[in-house]
């Protein structure tokens, strides 16, 4: 699954089928998004808009992957025609206070239409968050897929075929908050196929190995199958995984230099 996801070098393949790449590509250029990007020891929200003036609800902190909001803020924004505007900021010592591995900065537009963009950021290595074991709920009403977790459900994966036109894939679940999707019948009864949580985390085991509580590997199954991805959490949103530029540029995008997450994924 994740082998899949990190590996997928086009959106669509030559029989036109969807790659797990596709739907982080599309959210990450949408003509009006949200970044979060890490500037020194300051952590800062972005508004990023290619079109009209906007004007909306941000929601932004800090999320604990267990569940809660140590940190969470609601303030009306306004974003200018092409432009990058910050909108927010906070410093890296009280996400450090929190802890590192425990939590993740997010940020989420709305208007009242619903959620426009939202952004995750992850500051450690991915095999260092102490990673909760995702218990995704789905259900359906009036057309709509509805997704949640009560604690951080990261890069759900719906289908891995690419043969439906899924309205979204591989989507992060911030504690409590629902994703909904326009689902229509045609696409039949959404499934969850798998979560990219990583269950493998010293804070999780006792001293004879055996697993506990929330963080039980058995509930991960890409540590079942045996893979133990190392790769850097840079980001951690749609924008960490596609820039490989420093961070701190207009858009607010963030990598890590001219070999980003993507290229290190790739031993490139």
């Amino acid at each position: 699954y994740l082998y899949r996801f990190l590996n997928a070098r086009e959106t669509v393949d030559y029989y036109g089928r969807r790659t797990p790449s596709f739907h982080p590509v599309r959210r990450a250029f949408q003509p009006l998004t949200v970044v979060i990007a890490l500037e020194a020891e300051v952590v800062k929200v972005y508004g990023v808009n290619e079109g009209q003036a906007w004007s909306g609800e941000l929601r932004w902190g800090l999320a604990a992957l267990a569940g809660g909001y140590p940190l969470e803020r609601l303030q009306q924004v306004n974003i200018p025609a092409n432009a990058s505007t910050l909108l927010a900021e906070f410093g890296l010592e009280e996400w450090r206070q929190h802890g590192l591995d425990t939590h993740v900065a997010f940020a989420i537009l709305k208007d009242n239409q619903g959620e426009i963009a939202r952004d995750i950021f992850i500051q450690l290595f991915y095999k260092e968050m102490a990673w909760p074991f995702a218990n995704v709920v789905v259900r359906q009403s009036e057309g709509k897929a509805i997704f949640e977790s009560q604690t951080f459900a990261w890069r759900v994966c719906l289908d891995l075929h690419g043969e439906k036109a899924l309205p979204d894939n591989f989507f992060d679940l911030l504690p409590g908050i629902p994703t909904i999707l326009d689902w229509p019948e045609e696409l039949g009864e959404p499934k969850i196929l798998y979560t990219g949580n990583l269950c493998r985390h010293p804070a999780h085991f006792d001293e004879a190995g055996r697993a506990g509580g929330l963080h039980d590997p058995g509930g991960c199954r890409g540590e079942r199958e045996g893979r133990r991805p190392p790769w850097r959490g840079t980001g951690g949103g749609d924008h960490g995984v596609l820039s490989g530029a420093e961070g701190g540029d207009e858009a607010g995008h963030r990598g890590q230099g001219p070999h980003g997450p993507l290229q290190q994924l790739l031993g490139r």
